[in-house]
């Protein structure tokens, strides 16, 4: 009766793993169908791109070859980084006319089209 037993519980816990798995896997299902992407953005070389001229104004990037150029409007909260250092908008326009063909990543919302932050690749 102790081996039946046992087998019982084995058999039960065996289960209860596995119900409990199923349910994780049906759970991260959901929360991956709810993401949202709420940010875009574009790659691009610094001598292609027209940068803001300060927080009130616009870049003007062209996605890809052949498509209509994007008009970013900038504000107060867009950030400039040279790699993974923050800098103001003068200075950010400074090091990249030292390096007109780095790689600038500019990122904008999706809704609203602000321009969110802009990503020098760094020497």
């Amino acid at each position: 009766m102790i081996q039946s037993s046992r087998s019982t519980r084995l058999a039960w816990s065996c289960v209860g793993r596995a119900s409990i798995a199923a349910l994780a896997i049906v759970l991260s299902y959901q929360a991956v169908a709810q993401l949202k992407a709420i940010e875009l953005a574009v790659e691009t070389r610094a001598d292609a791109t027209v940068l803001p001229s300060g927080p009130s104004s616009t870049l003007i990037v062209t996605p890809c070859s052949g498509c209509k150029p994007l008009s970013l409007p900038a504000s107060a909260r867009t950030r400039y980084f040279v790699g993974k250092e923050p800098l103001s908008l003068p200075e950010f326009k400074r090091r990249l006319a030292i390096r007109p063909t780095a790689m600038l990543v500019v990122f904008y919302l999706k809704e609203s089209k602000e321009l969110s932050r802009i990503v020098a690749s760094a020497p």
